[in-house]
Formats: C-alpha cells, sequence, structure tokens
C-alpha cells in the first residue's frame, strides 16, 4: 500500500524576500526622482557636476518649470543662440538601463518648432531623431560678418548622432535645408535655397554645403566644428560665386568681404587657433 505524501509549500527564502524590496525601492526612488522639480533637479545636477561637460559649456537657460517627467526650459541659449523654449517628456522606463531618454519639443521665438528624442549616459548624448524648423539667424556663428542679416527658415530631416563626454562627435548624419534663404547687409538679399549635410571626421561635426541648382547664390565646401574646444573651434572653406539672377549688392559684399577664388567666386574660410 502506497501512503499520500504532500508537497510542502514553497515560500521565499530570504534573497528572494530581499530582491522583492531592493526592486520596490528602487521603483520608489525612480517615482521621486521623476517627479522632482525640474529647477531643483537642475541645481543640484550642476552643483555636482553631474551635467556633461560639453553640455554645460553651451548651454543656457532663463527659467526651469515642471518636473523631470515632463519639464521646460524657457529662453533657452546654444552656444549664444537664443532657441527660445524647449519642452520634453522623460521616458522612465530607459533610466533602469542607466541613461534618461526625452522627447524633446522646441519652440523657437521666431518661426517654426523641431521635435526629436534625445538621450544622455555615461558615454555623453545621443540625438536618435531631430527633424522640423528653425529660424535662419541660427547660422549667424558661421556668419564672415556679426551684422548680417539673415531671413528664411532653416528645415532639418533625419538627424541623429553622439556626441560624447570628451566633446567627440560620432555616427553623426542628418540633411538640413535653408528655405527662402536670404542675407546681407545693411538688408537681407535673395540667395535661393542652400543645402547642408551633417556627418563627421575625426571626431569632428562636419557641414557639407552646397547650393540649390536654380539659387541665386553659388555655394560649395565644407566646414568642421570641433565641438572638444572652448569655444568650439571652426575650420573650413565654402566657395560662392552669384549667378546672373543675383542682386549686384551680393557681388559688392563678397567682393569686400571675402578672398577671390581662382576659379571664379569667392572664398569663405575659417580656422581657429
Amino acid at each position: 500500500m502506497t501512503a499520500d505524501t504532500e508537497t510542502p509549500t514553497r515560500r521565499p527564502g530570504r534573497r528572494g524576500l530581499w530582491g522583492l524590496i531592493a526592486l520596490f525601492l528602487l521603483v520608489y526612488l525612480v517615482a521621486l526622482l521623476v517627479m522632482l522639480p525640474t529647477r531643483v533637479a537642475l541645481e543640484q545636477a550642476e552643483g555636482h557636476g553631474l551635467l556633461p561637460t560639453e553640455v554645460t559649456r553651451i548651454l543656457a537657460w532663463e527659467q526651469a518649470g515642471g518636473t523631470l517627467l515632463n519639464g521646460r526650459l524657457t529662453g533657452v541659449r546654444l552656444d549664444g543662440t537664443n532657441l527660445g523654449d524647449v519642452q520634453w517628456r522623460l521616458r522612465p522606463a530607459a533610466l533602469l538601463t542607466g541613461r534618461a531618454q526625452l522627447d524633446l519639443q522646441l519652440a523657437p521665438l521666431a518661426i517654426g518648432a523641431a521635435e526629436g528624442r534625445v538621450s544622455v549616459s555615461h558615454r555623453g548624448v545621443e540625438i536618435h531623431a531631430l527633424r522640423g524648423e528653425l529660424p535662419a539667424t541660427a547660422l549667424h556663428p558661421f556668419m564672415p560678418a556679426a551684422a548680417i542679416r539673415l531671413n528664411g527658415r532653416i528645415e532639418a530631416h533625419r538627424t541623429r548622432g553622439r556626441l560624447d563626454r570628451e566633446g567627440l562627435v560620432h555616427d553623426m548624419q542628418g540633411d538640413w535645408l535653408w528655405h527662402n534663404a536670404a542675407a546681407g547687409m545693411p538688408r537681407a538679399y535673395d540667395l535661393g535655397t542652400q543645402h547642408a549635410t551633417l556627418g563627421d571626421q575625426d571626431g569632428r561635426l562636419e557641414i557639407r554645403v552646397r547650393a540649390d541648382p536654380e539659387a541665386a547664390l553659388e555655394t560649395d565646401g565644407r566646414i568642421h566644428v570641433d565641438l572638444r574646444r572652448e569655444p568650439p573651434g571652426v575650420e573650413g572653406r565654402v566657395r560662392m560665386a552669384p549667378r546672373a539672377q543675383a542682386a549686384p549688392e551680393i557681388e559688392q559684399f563678397l567682393r569686400q568681404a571675402l578672398r577671390p577664388a581662382p576659379e571664379g567666386g569667392y572664398y569663405w574660410e575659417a580656422r581657429t587657433p
């Protein structure tokens, strides 16, 4: 005769119990973190050196509001260029992988809007996708004279890449168009649509510049930006040549401000020490 045996119920051991407690505490701390006011979080991050150096040296803002989960910055300036207001929504699940991932919305002071997804981790800042429109004034840092007037809008497509903690650019790509482009002094003159393709070379941001075939100003060249420097180093050469439909003032300005090119037109050149 076989006796019935009762299988004992397995209870969680101490190791499993401590694991549940640790998981609960982790979720609780993440919840507290994402509900922290943005202003307080940024003050603490700056005070303890938690923000990457390449971010703090080029990024500034007037006011911070909301929380880390849903926050905003007003009066944002990037390397001296006024970008307007920035809003974001944090993806808390990404914190469990050691990075902060945000969906961003940019509202410039002038025209257009931009949006994208950005991650911040020990590796640096990574742009997963950026698209939208910005005012042409964002090009001021690349102009040969600060007093040049700029009109038009910049349209960004499929922009992605990573800026590491040393300021090196990795796997950068993207296409930018300058629609209704106009520039000049004392007023802006029509230039036609201008194109820029983003890339990277030796850790620097590379900008390949070219003009639309029907543009009033022909452009062709490359610009390299070294974000390891303070301020960022800029090196490049772009050939500019007015076409037949260009306003006479454009060639007058180029003749006065730039060096003649042997093949015709003029060179805009930059080389920081």
